[in-house]
Formats: structure tokens, sequence, C-alpha cells
């Protein structure tokens, strides 16, 4: 029977796939901690094994956020993507964790997340949201779309850690996959409200469409004539150059 060993949180898809990209010795090797420094220096998370947690919490809950629809929907580009589409699920689940909370990968498209330090409800509303908001990054936009019952939905589950154990410190991946086959689908998110339709511009209606015995003003009757009186320019003609004007006067000069 296969186990998922839940110790340290569970080793992560990134911590897999960087170990299958190192090549022989390099994969055990191990940096050597600088001088003055232990090799926990720099770790700023306790290891704790699920029989810590169970011993810790013994109400504790495992939400299960099954993906089988969605492969299921794809077909063979599962086999393509996976790896793709496995550390965009790690990715979204764990932002919503919170310290102490642990993410495991047990099963294939199915992901385990034990929230500690919750009452039973506020669990449950986090693994759905972290559900919900899974579902959304998996189908797009097309998830709030009109046809969301034929998309290929999230599946969550939540069920106590003690009835989902293969021993003490692991979960049994054949319940896990029976209880994620009954799991209810996670409705969608609600969708965004629409904006409000653009107003409808007013309808312009022709005086003469209202009143027939309307007649257009006849403003050029209204309008003063306006003469225009021309100005001789400054020393120009009609005025003698020079000459002052009658009641012009100099001034004297006191001495």
């Amino acid at each position: 029977m296969a186990k998922a060993s839940a110790k340290g949180g569970g080793k992560s898809l990134f911590a897999r796939l960087k170990s299958a990209f190192l090549e022989g010795a390099e994969a055990g090797e191990e940096t050597p901690p600088e001088a003055g420094r232990t090799p926990d220096a720099d770790r700023t998370w306790v290891p704790l094994t699920l029989e810590d947690l169970l011993k810790e919490s013994p109400s504790a809950r495992v939400h299960i956020v099954s993906m089988a629809d969605y492969r299921k929907a794809i077909g063979s580009a599962w086999s393509v993507r996976r790896d793709k589409i496995l550390i965009l699920a790690e990715t979204v689940l764990r932002g919503h964790l919170r310290p102490g909370d642990i993410c495991l990968h047990p099963a294939e498209a199915l992901f385990a997340l034990i929230l500690r330090g919750n009452d039973a409800g506020e669990s449950a509303r986090r693994a759905r949201i972290a559900a919900e908001d899974l579902g959304h990054r998996l189908v797009g936009e097309k998830y709030l779309g009109a046809a969301i019952a034929d998309l290929p939905w999230v599946r969550l589950a939540s069920l106590p850690a003690d009835e989902l154990l293969a021993g003490k410190d692991a979960l049994d991946e054949a319940k896990l996959a029976k209880a994620a086959e009954s799991a209810p689908r996670i409705p969608p998110k609600a969708a965004p409200a629409a904006p409000p339709p653009a107003p409808t511009p007013p309808t312009v209606v022709k005086p003469s469409e209202s009143d027939p015995g309307w007649q257009k003003a006849n403003h050029d009757a209204w309008r003063k004539s306006i003469d225009m009186v021309p100005i001789a320019p400054h020393g120009g003609a009609g005025k003698a150059k020079g000459k002052p004007e009658p009641d012009w006067t100099p001034i004297t000069k006191k001495k």
C-alpha cells in the first residue's frame, strides 16, 4: 500500500524536481556550514511529523483537494503538462498556508492540507478558498463563465486525520483517493458584477416635428448695421503735419 510521509511538511514538488536535475553524487552532497554557523542557523521552520501534529491537535482534519476531474478532462495532455500543472497547484495552495500549516502531495492529482490553529469552521473556510483559487487558476477565466456545469471543477473533502492514517506518520493513499472520488465539487466563485449598461443617448427631435407651427427665427433682421469709419494713420492725410491742436498751449519752463 502506498504511503505518503508528512515529515517536515512533506518533500515539496520543487525539491523533488531539483533533485531530478542534479547528477550522481551532487544530489546527496551538502553544503558545509559557514564558520561560526550551525546547520540549522538559517532554518525558519520547525519540522513536524504527522504523529506530533495529531498529539498536539487530536481533532485535526485533512482537507483533500482533488484535481482528478481536471486530469481526466485534458486527457493525454496531462502526461506532457503534468509537472507544470503540479507546480502551479502546489504554489497556489501553499500561498494560502500560514506558519505551521502542512501541504502534502501524497498521490497523483491530489493534495492534502492540514491547517493548524483554527477551529473546524475556519479551517474548512480556508480550505474552500484555496480550492476555489486553484480551480480558477486551472481553468482560467472560463471558471466563471456561463457553461460552468461542464467544466472540470476541483473537488474538496474534509476528514479527521486519524481516519486517513496508515501508521503513525503516514497517510493512506487508497483512503485519500476513495475520499476524493466521493468529494463534492467546489462551485465557482461568484462572477464579478457586470458593469452597468451605458446610458441611452436622448433622441434628438427636430422642432418642426414636435411643433408644426414652428418657424425658424430670422436673426439677420435683429442685427444692427455697423458703420465702419476709417481712421487716418498718425500723421496721415486730413491732419496738417506739425500743426498743433487749437487749444494747445506750450508749457513755459521756469528759469
